[in-house]
């Protein structure tokens, strides 16, 4: 667990490094993304005939469906710069030793295969990951939180019946 935090940790230092607009747009862009649900919810359980209101509730969902394209569109831009990136620190890297009978070693060749190939889709697959993360995290937050105004047992029913699911799934993906 700790590794993994390290790695995370790791990775988000260098999308900071590379593109930190970017980066951070992408991650603002997060909260509203996964607020819209809930915040569309109550207001339509408050729904009234006024044209202001109803004008809201519309912008409410045409931002919604404006935020993945554009995520889309700045994953796009800071991957890009991420490959850039890893490919100069790789070929920095590789400047740097000095016997080239270090390449005929087969570990070596493994690894740089390794890096070759996934190099670009791990930290993709990363913030793809994070974002859908923050983003059901929050909408699960907001959701619970219109619930709890109907009933306060609701939420609480509610987590509780994620408690099993949250066991299993931890011990399918420890044992793989």
């Amino acid at each position: 667990m700790s590794r993994t935090l390290s790695i995370t940790w790791k990775i988000i230092g260098d999308l900071m490094k590379v593109s930190r607009l970017e980066f951070l747009i992408y991650i603002f862009l997060v909260v509203p993304a996964g607020l819209a649900p809930s915040v569309v919810v109550k207001m339509v359980e408050n729904f009234s005939i006024n044209p202001i209101y109803i004008a809201v509730l519309g912008l409410f969902i045409f931002l919604d469906s404006l935020v993945y394209p554009i995520t889309s569109l700045v994953s796009g831009n800071i991957m890009d710069r991420y490959t850039a990136f890893m490919v100069n620190r790789l070929m920095d890297k590789v400047n740097d030793i000095k016997m080239l009978n270090v390449f005929e070693n087969q570990d070596v060749y493994r690894s740089l295969e390794s890096v070759r190939k996934w190099g670009d889709i791990i930290p993709s697959e990363f913030l793809n990951l994070s974002y859908s993360i923050i983003r059901n995290t929050l909408t699960l937050a907001g959701i619970l939180f219109v619930l709890f105004g109907l009933h306060p047992a609701i939420p609480i029913l509610i987590l509780t019946g994620l408690i099993p699911y949250a066991m299993v799934r931890r011990k399918f993906y420890e044992s793989t």
